[in-house]
């Protein structure tokens, strides 16, 4: 519940224009969420912000999306929001919880072949893991770097597909991993015409 004086500022912002009502597609008729009216107020405003206080505000809106309508509601928005604030995010949990999100939103975009967002969102989430990823969460951690090297692949992003590609080698728990990881590597080397080194994959 919003105090006195911060709901008349906003009332006063709405009647001159500046702010808008928008559903939150709540089940309470009386609940709605506050949108500026205007793309170009959101610029101005946002100009007039220095990087840090940029962070902290992307911050707390990702925070309060987060917290109040849950991930399903507003996945790509928290995501967006939560990148944005990335380096101002210390917590080991939180990082995770935010790998997370990011992993789900890239696979919803990779079923929309939506290959060049899913890998950013990919990566994203492979930034966010911890130096020991492998060790503390290695099921999370290979999952976000199969589908990283996938999405890299799609996206004709041919140096990360063989970077990623060779970890999963390394690091494969089973067989089938391991051979689709050896087909992403396989594909790399021979886009950039490294045929000795295929062939050398090839015989393994």
């Amino acid at each position: 519940i919003l105090g006195f004086e911060t709901s008349n500022h906003l009332q006063q912002a709405e009647n001159l224009g500046f702010l808008e009502k928008v559903s939150d597609n709540s089940k309470d008729e009386n609940e709605f969420l506050t949108g500026f009216s205007h793309p170009d107020i959101k610029a101005g405003l946002y100009a007039t912000l220095d990087n840090e206080k940029r962070k902290r505000l992307h911050l707390k809106i990702g925070r309060l999306l987060l917290n109040e309508s849950g991930i399903k509601e507003h996945i790509y928005e928290i995501a967006d929001q939560l990148n944005s604030a990335r380096e101002a995010i210390s917590s080991p949990e939180e990082k995770m919880v935010l790998a997370d999100i990011n992993l789900q939103v890239g696979i919803a975009a990779l079923k929309k072949r939506e290959a060049v967002t899913a890998y950013q969102y990919f990566d994203q989430a492979h930034e966010l893991l911890p130096d020991n990823c492998w060790d503390s969460n290695y099921e999370k951690t290979l999952t976000v770097h199969r589908k990283l090297c996938e999405a890299a692949k799609l996206s004709g992003k041919i140096e990360r597909t063989g970077k990623i590609s060779a970890t999963l080698i390394e690091k494969a728990n089973s067989d089938t991993i391991k051979t689709e990881a050896y087909m992403h590597h396989l594909h790399a080397l021979k886009t950039t015409n490294n045929l000795h080194e295929a062939l050398q994959v090839g015989l393994k």
